[in-house]
């Protein structure tokens, strides 16, 4: 009896001992931040969202029109309380830390026997040098991910306990994703998912109207909100920037566009020039598919264009300011996108391949946070005349954990394997007619990191700060493939009774 109880303490440890490990990866990752380099790392994006935080703060409304609320309302409500931007950081690593805890606990409360190795998935991601450098920046990044992470985690409390509440936890997260980045638009297609599995398998009414209503309202409540402000039912005007960064390597006068964006483009091709943009690069656009050099002329012509040159401001279409030309870029992007598909698709597909490869891309985490942080001030722990024995300490654990997780989580085998999850737990719902709770959940968190793609590949460079956000789930996803053995009858109680399904045959 006494090994078989341990046994199984070692195959299904109590939570406290999964958030202690998760505590140490974390610890190990973070302290030495904290001790060496304590300060916010400021991009070139950072000010675009303290610019609405200081609105907030000085009693004006906000205009959303470059930024949505989630990111700046955060830095509104912490710098109220302690007006300093490493408050913010601080702020945004326990969050990090929080939301893993809060997927290892629904695990745990969904199938146990998978918490344990849910817990290993989450410290391969917290533990990430990426998720370091974004939970140590002023940026919208973590606080994405930490949304992405507890939309998750709300979503198998749902199912776990069969409560309206989490159902609604649930869809107010995903709208709240949105809310802080609207590149987590793909969770429309992944709500109406789970609104069909729910009605299809007919769940209890209550869980129904929970999961219905929170999503729309707070989008709804922001359109409202924007329309009032700015004049533009949307959740955000910004989308005409984005697509112009994606298209305006192949813009061209059309007869189909007003005669004030023609006469506009006549000066394109002036631009590039001064943009650095070479015609070996133009050239390498029409005529290559080589992955990598494309991306890094993608890369080096976007931002560029876009504000540099002020193609995606809207700047460059005479007087007006960006909502009043929004019009023509949307216009001049559309055509471009019609008369060269091919070149649209090759930009989609190059940055596609570079969004999944990012699970493999590595940092120098040290370097880095010491180009962030500069020079150290007089008087911080690195002025010092030598480092204490705690200080080698903490530096060889950092080394060690970055050794061990290159060696294991950063590889692309990773991104290969979350493909076969997202196919097999597709074909596993297929086979037993929707009536597979394993499988659908399965699927609902592999279609995260696909819709995220998607999304940002459409519009955007997939940079890594882009990728990393989505990346715990191809951990996850493998460490949670046993749910795919698990049928409608051994679901939860939250639905009404009924003979388990048989599989398409």
């Amino acid at each position: 009896m006494r090994i078989s109880s341990a046994n199984s303490r070692l195959r299904e440890p109590p939570f406290s001992v999964l958030a202690a490990l998760l505590l140490a990866v974390f610890l190990v990752t973070r302290l030495p931040f904290f001790w060496y380099y304590p300060r916010a790392a400021l991009a070139l994006d950072s000010q675009s969202y303290l610019d609405v935080a200081n609105t907030m703060r000085a009693g004006h409304w906000p205009l959303f029109i470059f930024r949505t609320p989630g990111y700046p309302v955060l830095i509104w409500m912490v710098t109220s309380i302690v007006d300093r931007w490493l408050a913010v950081i601080l702020v945004q690593n326990v969050l990090s830390l929080l939301s893993s805890l809060a997927v290892v606990y629904s695990v745990h409360r969904l199938r146990r026997p998978l918490a344990l190795p849910a817990a290993l998935a989450m410290c391969g991601f917290i533990g990430s040098s990426q998720v370091l450098i974004y939970d140590t920046s002023m940026l919208s990044d973590s606080l994405y991910t930490s949304t992405v992470i507890l939309v998750v985690a709300s979503l198998f409390m749902a199912f776990a306990t069969g409560r309206a509440a989490w159902f609604a936890a649930t869809s107010a997260m995903m709208a709240v994703s949105i809310l802080v980045r609207p590149a987590g638009a793909y969770f429309a297609v992944i709500y109406a998912m789970i609104v069909l599995f729910l009605l299809w398998n007919r769940w209890r009414p209550a869980a129904a109207v929970g999961f219905l209503v929170p999503f729309p309202a707070l989008l709804m409540g922001l359109c409202t909100y924007n329309k009032a402000t700015i004049g533009q039912f949307v959740i955000t005007p910004f989308g005409e920037a984005n697509i112009a960064g994606a298209t305006a390597l192949f813009w061209e006068p059309d007869p189909r566009l007003p005669a004030v964006a023609n006469k506009a483009l006549g000066g394109i091709q002036q631009s590039y020039r001064d943009m650095g943009i070479t015609r070996a690069d133009l050239d390498l656009v029409r005529n290559s598919w080589d992955t990598g050099p494309l991306f890094d002329v993608y890369s080096k012509a976007y931002n560029r264009l876009v504000w540099s040159a002020g193609w995606g401001s809207g700047t460059r279409f005479g007087a007006g300011d960006y909502l009043h030309n929004r019009a023509y870029i949307r216009d001049v992007s559309i055509i471009a996108i019609r008369r060269h598909p091919s070149l649209y698709a090759k930009y989609v597909w190059v940055n596609l391949v570079t969004f999944f490869g990012g699970i493999g891309y590595t940092f120098d985490v040290q370097a880095s946070l010491r180009y962030e942080a500069g020079q150290p001030a007089a008087g911080t722990p690195q002025a010092a005349a030598g480092p204490a024995a705690s200080d080698h300490l903490m530096e060889k654990l950092q080394r060690g954990w970055q050794a061990v997780h290159g060696f294991i989580f950063q590889r692309i085998l990773w991104t290969w394997a979350y493909f076969a999850m997202l196919v097999l737990s597709f074909a596993q719902l297929v086979r037993y007619r929707g009536r597979h709770l394993g499988a659908f959940l399965l699927l609902a968190v592999t279609l995260i990191p696909l819709g995220a793609a998607l999304v940002v590949c459409l519009v955007e460079v997939a940079l890594d700060r882009y990728s990393y956000a989505t990346q715990f789930i191809c951990y996850l996803s493998v460490a949670l493939c046993p749910l795919l053995a698990f049928a409608s009858a051994h679901e939860p109680s939250g639905r009404a009774q009924e003979p388990p399904a048989e599989p398409a045959r």
